[in-house]
């Protein structure tokens, strides 16, 4: 009878939480390190990484998985060596761009075959890669050698290695096509860093009041930044026009991945340790919600605007899709309102407390977790 109570209020705890947000998985068999999206053919660009074990070092050897999402199934696998993570993708060539952390190499290649095109060699430990389609070049930072370098994809070729800052990380939604100027931050500290890249040049750095940033993104309409603040679980929002921080906003545990919806002017946050995500309305400055149970180590994520979806990358072998609009509309759920100890996890284990038999909780601290592609 004990039992049976406790089944019924642990399905009653996952029916709760699940009532309130969909979320979709799709999965792919290792942990996610990228995601980038292909609007012409409506698919999914998953860049993984395996491990050994908790908190090893990634096998050096990876896969790049192929998602059609209109029917939320991996189509193709292409299997390799390296650790391949922070894809990009230029839609006008047909080229899928990422970084290869095991061989220190930017790679290009053509997403129809998964035919390598090139690979070039950059700075120790390359984060997520930054591309203009307009202007057919990419950024990619080197977080050892604190570097960003611009690279010609046409002649793949490095056209401009900047020195910055230390610790340079993850530039997948860093670069505004219209003056060529893109921004980073650094892992390594209290910095934000404007360059120039047509020219290769630094043109001011920003305190963002906070440390182990990573996974900045920009808003090219209003000209805003958004930089996540891991070691304040707060992230940061930057009038570029002033090199001002405007406000800082509390998320989940240690976010290190950010994307912006110019439409609605909202940032989506993934928080690693926990794995939530977390939105905020850019025009207030205000939070929106924290959603819980995303995925275990959730890293990247990306807009497919053709399914009103937001695709999040986690360390949980899986893939999980997420409605833009339940995570922009709405006041939060009771659920949401009361905290982590009402969250799906949270039932569970007072379920099973209350019959003597508490499970380990999940969720781990940043040391213990493997990095999240868009930190070191």
């Amino acid at each position: 009878m004990k039992l049976r109570t406790v089944t019924l209020i642990t399905l009653c705890a996952f029916i709760a939480w699940g009532s309130a947000f969909a979320i979709e998985r799709i999965p792919i068999g290792s942990g996610g390190e990228g995601v980038a999206i292909d609007t012409r053919t409506q698919t999914a660009v998953i860049t993984s990484k395996s491990y050994t074990g908790l908190g090893a070092k990634p096998v050096d050897t990876g896969t790049i998985s192929i998602i059609d999402l209109k029917t939320k199934q991996v189509t193709k696998v292409i299997k390799g060596g390296g650790v391949p993570v922070g894809p990009a993708i230029n839609e006008r060539t047909n080229t899928l761009v990422f970084s290869d952390k095991a061989h220190n190499e930017v790679v290009l290649m053509d997403l129809t075959t998964g035919t390598e095109r090139a690979r070039i060699p950059v700075g120790v430990n390359p984060s997520c890669v930054g591309i203009d389609p307009q202007h057919n070049i990419a950024t990619v930072a080197s977080v050892d050698d604190s570097k960003v370098y611009v690279i010609d994809l046409a002649s793949a070729k490095i056209t401009h290695t900047i020195p910055v800052n230390a610790a340079p990380v993850c530039m997948h939604y860093c670069i505004n096509p219209n003056d060529m100027t893109a921004i980073v931050s650094h892992f390594g500290g209290d910095a934000l860093t404007v360059m120039d890249i047509k020219n290769g040049r630094v043109l001011k750095t920003i305190p963002v009041g906070g440390a182990l940033s990573s996974g900045a993104s920009l808003n090219l309409q209003t000209n805003t930044a958004v930089v996540p603040l891991g070691d304040d679980n707060a992230v940061a929002i930057i009038d570029l026009n002033s090199g001002t921080v405007t406000r800082t906003v509390p998320v989940g545990a240690f976010p290190v991945c950010s994307v912006i919806h110019e439409k609605t002017n909202t940032a989506f946050i993934s928080n690693y340790v926990g794995g939530s995500v977390s939105a905020i309305d850019l025009s207030t400055g205000t939070l929106i919600r924290t959603l819980e149970g995303v995925g275990e180590g959730a890293t990247c994520l990306a807009i497919d605007e053709a399914h009103n979806l937001l695709v999040v990358s986690t360390h949980s072998g899986d893939v999980a899709l997420l409605r833009l609009d339940e995570l922009i509309g709405g006041a939060p759920t009771a659920v949401e309102a009361q905290g982590k100890q009402f969250t799906f996890w949270g039932l569970i284990k007072r379920a099973f407390q209350s019959s003597g038999n508490p499970p380990a909780a999940p969720a781990k601290s940043p040391a213990e977790h493997s990095s999240p592609c868009c930190a070191p």
